[in-house]
């Protein structure tokens, strides 16, 4: 019984620090224990060591002048210009960066920025600068709240004008 135990142990470790390691690594182990980590549901995603939520919600308008002076919003995803970017990751990077106001922001920006510019030029609209604003509900650290302050902060900001070339 005893070597029994030793085994299961064993290959339950084995199993557990195959999947622990990301996707790609440990392929042929992977294909052996796939079957046992899916009836004991051990999945290991590296988005665990991601830092807490500050945002209850967030959104983001682009406030774009032609050369006329006249002004258009648009959403902040590529290519269709929607708001449903909530969810994509890389708007919710450049969204915290706006708001936690980045101080390498307008880099980060840059490419963002002009791909918009080439973007409104396909729809025949010229612009000449785009700004960015950024409405949104932070969370206050639990620390406050227990301390009786308001859970949720409303926040807004802008960055911009940025020049189209």
């Amino acid at each position: 019984m005893r070597h029994l135990a030793v085994a299961y142990f064993t290959l339950h470790v084995a199993a557990l620090i195959t999947f622990c390691f990301p996707r790609g690594y440990f392929m042929p182990a992977r294909r052996i224990f796939g079957p046992y980590i899916d009836q004991i549901a051990h999945y290991q995603k590296w988005t665990m060591f991601a830092h807490r939520e500050i945002w209850r919600q967030m959104s983001i308008a682009l406030v774009v002048e032609d050369k006329n002076g006249q002004q258009r919003e648009f959403g902040p995803v590529l290519p269709e210009l929607t708001h449903s970017g909530e969810q994509n990751l890389r708007v919710k990077k450049l969204l915290n960066s706006l708001a936690l106001g980045h101080p390498n922001f307008e880099l980060r920006a840059k490419n963002y920025i002009e791909n918009i510019c080439r973007r409104l030029r396909d729809e025949r609209f010229d612009p000449v600068k785009i700004s960015m604003k950024l409405h949104g509900e932070s969370i206050a650290p639990i620390e406050l709240t227990y301390s009786g302050a308001e859970p949720f902060q409303k926040v807004e900001t802008s960055r911009g004008p940025f020049l189209c070339n």
